[in-house]
């Protein structure tokens, strides 16, 4: 177990302690009323403990936590939600895991690929991102594909980034379905990347999770291309703004835990 580090004073700690010297020095001078003086004395003493002690547990937590998110070594590892098996001590297989010979296919597989359009959500995907790199790591969040080579098929590159992912998001906020440019609406565009990156994961059977951001509604069959029509039928998760933000994320990141593992 990796030793715990010490807690370096704060400013409020030292006020804490000259506090606790002066009125030291009033009982031993017999400047007040000595019961006065005791009772705040102690009080002070017990108030210091509280607080040594809140401040230790929630340190605690804090590397349990941390312990848990990055799988270090040294400490228990919590499985998924609902896994239903508890604890389990480092290093110890995972039931239904892959063999040693396969875990490097299985961890790039693991991936979460983020499908949006700027002008429609970039501030609600923002944040959506922000949570998960904080959850999963940015390693494992794919958002943009921004590094096409010269000369490369860029509908081919969208496809192996989105292959090598195991679900997709598609962030849809109330510009998605209507964006235009001046060929007409985007989504009509056979090249359209948010087109091509649904309809990659579509064709690979990859889960596709609608995310509805800024009060967006699921869009109908009717108005989508033939390609993408099957998109209608897959379960969304809405994500609301503040106050209702994280706890809608935190339930989207609870269905992304189970998909995962």
């Amino acid at each position: 177990m990796a030793k715990q580090s010490k807690r370096k004073p704060t400013a409020f700690d030292l006020v804490l302690f000259a506090l606790l010297a002066v009125m030291v020095l009033l009982i031993y001078f017999e400047a007040l009323p000595s019961e006065l003086l005791c009772g705040a004395f102690w009080g002070l003493i017990a108030f210091m403990v509280i607080r040594e002690l809140v401040l230790w547990v929630r340190g605690w937590r804090a590397r349990k936590d941390a312990e848990r998110l990055r799988g270090a070594p040294g400490g228990p590892v919590q499985l998924s939600a609902g896994s239903g098996e508890g604890w389990r001590k480092p290093g110890a297989p995972t039931p239904g895991a892959p063999t040693p010979a396969s875990t490097a296919p299985a961890q790039i597989g693991r991936r979460i690929f983020i499908s949006y359009r700027r002008s429609d959500s970039a501030d609600a995907t923002g944040r959506l991102y922000d949570r998960l790199v904080a959850r999963y790591s940015k390693e494992r969040i794919f958002k943009d594909v921004d590094s096409i080579p010269l000369g490369a098929d860029f509908r081919q590159v969208i496809d192996g980034a989105v292959g090598s992912c195991a679900v997709v998001l598609a962030i849809i906020g109330r510009g998605w379905l209507s964006a235009r440019d001046e060929g007409g609406r985007r989504l009509d565009d056979p090249a359209d990347f948010v087109r091509l990156e649904i309809e990659s994961a579509l064709r690979r059977g990859i889960p596709v999770i609608p995310v509805l951001v800024s009060g967006a509604v699921m869009p109908r069959e009717p108005e989508l291309p033939a390609s993408l029509r099957e998109l209608t039928y897959r379960n969304g998760a809405p994500v609301r703004p503040d106050p209702d933000f994280h706890s809608d994320v935190d339930r989207l990141i609870r269905a992304l835990d189970n998909l995962l593992r």
